[in-house]
């Protein structure tokens, strides 16, 4: 094996192990939904009287199923294939608000949808709820995002804080590690929940989807110059060395 080929080969070790060597962050909290709408809570029991909803993720996933992603490591995400597929699973936002996801191109910060939500009849609202109507294919692909990207519902809605109203942490990730008592999990694939509106409720159910093909990283710019110094840095010193040799 060349010196670039174990470089290339270091990198993915390290980006499939979750970056552990990022400062592990504290988890960005999550709060009950309000009583004004009886809706469920993302994860837990609401508090409030008279609301005996399920969580999102109960009546999903299965909240034992679940592990909580740390919010230092899913500012974006990294390709495992060549697709990625994202897939809305739920929604309690208003009803008159029109949301897009997509992701962002690192490099450019452009972002280009692949799912938004359907207008339904008879007033043509956004619907309310579980595995609503979408139009979009969903799909990401590697040859157009790149190897890492992150994701975003809008302009200053996106996965890596910095790049919001406020730098406020709008989504929590939780990766599906288990089955129990619901088959059709697919294990290994991340579900995300989003605030819509920064300094809002922070319920974080306004909006959730499950993405399948990837793996959560920390912020990407920092990925791609490491992806360039593994791969740069040799060639470097092997034009070095034949110049030595050759003086």
């Amino acid at each position: 094996m060349s010196y670039i080929s174990k470089r290339i080969s270091a990198l993915s070790v390290l980006l499939s192990l979750g970056m552990q060597t990022v400062a592990v962050a504290a988890l960005t909290f999550i709060g009950d939904s309000p009583d004004l709408y009886n809706e469920p809570n993302l994860v837990g029991v609401n508090p409030f009287p008279g609301n005996t909803n399920p969580s999102v993720l109960e009546t999903l996933y299965g909240e034992n199923n679940l592990r909580r992603v740390d919010d230092a490591i899913d500012l974006a995400f990294r390709h495992t294939g060549a697709v990625a597929t994202v897939k809305a699973v739920a929604r309690f936002n208003n009803p008159s608000i029109e949301e897009r996801f997509g992701y962002f191109d690192p490099s450019t910060g452009f972002l280009r949808t692949v799912l938004q939500f359907k207008r339904v009849p008879p007033n043509s609202f956004f619907p309310v709820g579980y595995n609503l109507p979408t139009l979009g294919d969903g799909l990401i692909a590697l040859a157009d995002s790149g190897p890492v990207f992150e994701v975003g519902m809008g302009t200053r809605r996106g996965s890596n804080p910095p790049r919001n109203d406020f730098g406020q942490d709008i989504m929590v990730t939780f990766e599906i590690v288990g089955a129990t008592g619901h088959p059709n999990n697919q294990v290994g694939n991340y579900v995300i929940g989003w605030e819509y509106f920064p300094a809002d409720d922070l319920d974080f159910q306004d909006l959730v989807f499950e993405m399948s093909g990837v793996a959560p990283v920390p912020e990407p710019a920092a990925l791609l110059s490491l992806v360039a110094s593994l791969v740069w840095l040799p060639q470097v010193r092997c034009r070095r060395g034949s110049t030595s040799l050759g003086a």
